[in-house]
This record gives C-alpha cells, sequence and structure tokens, in this order.
C-alpha cells in the first residue's frame, strides 16, 4: 500500500512536470518524461491525455493508437 502510493505521488509530479514542460512548448521532452513516469510508475488519465497532446504537437499521431494509456485506462 506504501509502495502503490509512492508510485501515486511520483506519477503525480512527472503530469505536472510534463505540464511545466507542455507550457514551455518542450513537447519531444514532455513525451518522454510521460513515457518514462508510464513505464515507471503506470498511469491516470492526466498522463494519458498529455501523452496523446504532446504526440500530437510533435506529429506522433502513429503512436497514439499504440501508446500503453489504451490498454491501463
Amino acid at each position: 500500500e506504501q509502495i502503490a502510493a509512492e508510485n501515486q505521488k511520483a506519477l503525480e509530479i512527472a503530469v505536472k512536470r510534463a505540464q511545466v514542460l507542455m507550457f514551455e512548448g518542450k513537447y519531444e521532452e514532455c513525451a518522454g518524461t510521460l513515457e518514462e513516469a508510464s513505464r515507471n510508475y503506470g498511469t491516470n488519465a492526466a498522463l494519458c491525455e498529455l501523452l496523446a497532446y504532446s504526440y500530437i504537437q510533435t506529429s506522433r499521431t502513429a503512436e497514439i493508437g499504440r501508446a500503453s494509456c489504451r490498454e491501463r485506462v
């Protein structure tokens, strides 16, 4: 239970970091941050939404259908 809570907190921090990167227009870095967070901590709706948007902004739309979010959310 403690590990799950720590993973959830780490996921939330990664999403906030990605939001800042997105605000700065750093979509590739944002996608990388979210992909790593997804691998390490799982996903949530906010992560999936930001990841899809960052893929769109970087013309990586083909990856949206393969994103791990599709299976997890």
